[in-house]
């Protein structure tokens, strides 16, 4: 009686309401009535209705009862076509897609996959559509590509290519086509009988496929310009047929490829396009994922304010819908948001809630990037020895990742700031051979690259280098302002003016998003630049001495306001040193050294420090300790003061600060 009940209301509830019936409740009715193909038509269309309205979940549950309903009919409806079961697994996948739920999408598409294998495996019966079984490759190869499962991707795409290839060799065959099968006639509303139109719109969407397909694989192999046509031209046809979902797919790729460099402006137009196609057609995944784009873009160019909106856009989305996934890559770009700022705990917090997300979500593409952030930050703190350690892991994590060629360039910068001259020309040269990734995974690293060889005293490939990242003027990643690495290159050139024009440029930037731990840096640059503009010259006639003591003070100040003890000791030992030349320099002229076999041919010095000597020189120069330097370069501490009381006597200088001076004055140092 009950299920008769249900059944009758049904009826009565369908020709109350007529087209404008609740699809969601006479789907209940009808199921709870047993009436199965009523049950199967009102449950399609309520899910439809439910993608619509961006309830996803509620989406997946009433595909799911279809799918039951299909299971159980001995044979398809005659005088209604139904979608295949297939369809009804990539509807699912779909969902579970646009929630972030990777795992779940993945095991749907693949089970749309199984369904078509046992479908052509089957003698009797019509044969389901080869644009399914693409479909499902490109869609589960997408998924696969977001969690850095590279091969696999590789071999849905391929299998996605051979799917559309079979079915077009199929159709010029046989004269046959897929259209029927694939029109969505479960719903009154886009009922038409098959005709031109609709065939055409089958070989659009087939040739849609295709490009995606293509594109993807371009971008995995760097084919940045291949891949770039292929999205261009899925977009043209994607907005001929009014496919919003693939306009938004090729925008936002086409962003990415674009990348965070000297394009950073077209792309930021491009992923806000994409990113309004996505939240239109309810894909908060890939929305909230358009707005963490957009929010470490943002950051990168210095507009902080902008950069938290998208953030807390990302952040509303995520949890509004359940989209764990971006959870985590937002809680990154919080992170190093606040390393630029200085705020070293809020930094830390943030960036592990980004690692427990990349764990509990398993996302081997976050893992690697979020290491390397806490490298940078132990790093900018002074925590040397917790920075390698960083460093190193980022290396291993980073592995078989598009992040593998930024992890091996900034663990190489790291070992050339800090002095580490041989390890560190191996790690770069790696890095440097390696090419460049496309998108967001390249650009940011090349100023690293840039002042590691600096560092090092590799005129050539600095030199190189620079000319890059003069494209990349006003950016900053990590917290790093490109403009002083710009200042550096041109100090050590000789140009004091583009030098000094770069600085300003820099602390302009700092000074505007309140990153204060950069601006120090610049400064501390600012007065080692005038200080090496006296070399050879009458100081008194070249620079004040009291602008260098300014900037030291101005530099010591923010230094130790941020607790970055060992960047405050540099200071502190240049501007003693700057003192103690100045007291030699009354005294008497400075007498000329030669460095045997140094990098710097340059200069004519009548005394000769050694290598081990400059190796030494330069570690302390970088703010290594005497234990640091013994383990740097395997001695024992009492060698390393022998080393330095050498150094002493050959420069003339009455300690280690002037020592310091003395070299940053010569050229002899980074």
């Amino acid at each position: 009686q009950a299920r008769t009940l249900h059944g009758r209301i049904g009826e009565a509830l369908e020709a109350f309401y007529g087209g404008h019936a609740p699809a969601a409740e006479l789907a209940r009715h009808y199921v709870m009535g047993g009436e199965q193909e009523a049950a199967l038509r009102w449950s399609l269309l309520a899910g439809e209705h439910a993608v619509r309205q961006q309830a996803h979940r509620e989406a997946i549950g009433h595909f799911r009862v279809a799918l039951q309903m299909l299971d159980t009919q001995a044979a398809r409806s005659e005088g209604r076509s139904l979608p295949w079961p297939a369809q009804l697994h990539i509807a699912i996948g779909e969902s579970w897609f646009k929630l972030g739920e990777l795992g779940q999408a993945t095991q749907a598409f693949q089970q749309a996959l199984e369904q078509l294998q046992r479908a052509r495996e089957a003698s009797a019966g019509p044969q389901p559509p080869t644009l399914l079984a693409a479909q499902a490759n490109r869609l589960l190869a997408d998924v696969y590509r977001m969690q850095g499962k590279y091969e696999l991707t590789l071999a849905h795409l391929r299998a996605a290519r051979d799917a559309l290839d079979a079915g077009t060799g199929l159709r010029e065959d046989t004269g046959t086509h897929s259209e029927q099968a694939l029109h969505v006639s479960w719903m009154s509303s886009r009922r038409s009988s098959p005709g031109a139109a609709g065939l055409q719109q089958v070989s659009i969407t087939e040739r849609i496929l295709l490009l995606q397909a293509q594109a993807t694989m371009e971008m995995l192999f760097n084919r940045a310009e291949e891949a770039e046509q292929a999205l261009w031209q899925s977009h043209q046809l994607a907005t001929e047929m009014g496919d919003r979902g693939s306009q938004a797919f090729a925008l936002h790729l086409i962003g990415w490829i674009r990348g965070w460099g000297v394009h950073i402006h077209e792309a930021i137009r491009l992923q806000e396009q994409a990113h309004e196609l996505y939240v239109a057609i309810g894909d908060p995944f890939r929305a909230a994922l358009g707005d963490q784009g957009l929010g470490i873009i943002y950051q990168a160019l210095g507009e902080m304010e902008k950069a938290r909106l998208h953030n807390l856009r990302g952040f509303e989305m995520a949890r509004r819908y359940g989209v764990r996934h971006v959870l985590g890559w937002l809680h990154w770009n919080q992170g190093a948001m606040a390393l630029a700022e200085g705020n070293w705990a809020g930094c830390e917090t943030h960036l592990q809630q980004a690692m427990q997300e990349a764990e509990a979500t398993s996302n081997v593409r976050l893992k690697p990037l979020v290491i390397q952030a806490q490298a940078e930050l132990a790093f900018r703190r002074g925590d040397w020895r917790q920075a390698e350690l960083l460093f190193q892991s980022d290396l291993v994590a980073a592995k078989n990742t598009e992040w593998y060629p930024s992890a091996m360039a900034l663990y190489g910068h790291f070992l050339a700031v800090t002095g580490r001259t041989e390890t560190a020309k191996a790690q770069l040269e790696q890095a440097a051979v390696l090419p460049e990734p496309v998108g967001y995974s390249g650009h940011f690293y090349v100023p690293m690259l840039a002042e590691g060889f600096l560092h090092l005293g590799i005129d050539k490939q600095a030199a190189t280098y620079s000319k890059r990242i003069q494209e990349l003027h006003g950016l900053m990643y990590y917290g790093v302002s490109v403009d002083r690495i710009l200042g550096e290159i041109a100090a050590l050139e000789g140009d004091w003016e583009t030098a000094e024009r770069a600085f300003e440029d820099g602390l302009a930037l700092c000074r505007r998003v309140h990153n204060q731990p950069e601006e120090a840096a610049i400064l501390y640059e600012q007065a080692r630049t005038s200080l090496m503009r006296t070399s050879g010259e009458n100081e008194r006639m070249r620079y004040s001495l009291e602008r260098i003591h300014s900037l030291c003070n101005e530099a010591r100040e923010l230094f130790l306001h941020y607790e970055m003890r060992r960047a405050a000791d540099l200071v502190d030992t240049l501007q003693e040193g700057v003192r103690q030349l100045d007291v030699r320099d009354r005294e008497g002229a400075p007498g000329k050294i030669t460095v045997e076999h140094g990098v710097h041919g340059d200069y004519h010095l009548e005394l000769h420090l050694t290598r081990r000597e400059l190796d030494v020189l330069r570690l302390v120069a970088e703010g290594h300790t005497d234990r640091e330097v013994a383990e740097a370069l395997i001695i024992s501490p009492r060698t390393v003061n022998r080393h330095l009381s050498n150094v002493f006597v050959k420069l003339d200088v009455p300690g280690r600060a002037a020592a310091v001076a003395f070299a940053i004055r010569q050229g002899l140092v980074g």
